[in-house]
């Protein structure tokens, strides 16, 4: 598959998902990336390294432990 398309795909994904994680996360408290980042090692069980990289060029600056988790999880599983 091109890469082009692989891109295109993935970030209609990413759109379609994240109303999904957004309803689930509305119910939850959320937490500055400074926070999450600080706590990354016993919260996720990665790196700060990791959290730095999954949270990247985001314009939120509050997230709820989930919606942390599942982008660390889409970094760490992201083809390169």
């Amino acid at each position: 598959m091109p890469r082009k398309q692989r891109q295109e795909e993935e970030a209609m994904q990413k759109q379609t998902e994240a109303p999904k994680q957004n309803a689930q996360a509305a119910d939850e408290p959320t937490y500055t990336l400074d926070s999450l980042r600080r706590s990354s090692q016993n919260l996720f069980g990665v790196p700060v390294e990791v959290f730095d990289g999954a949270v990247y060029g985001m314009a939120q600056k509050r997230l709820s432990k989930s919606e942390a988790r599942a982008l660390i999880q889409q970094f760490l599983t992201r083809e390169v």
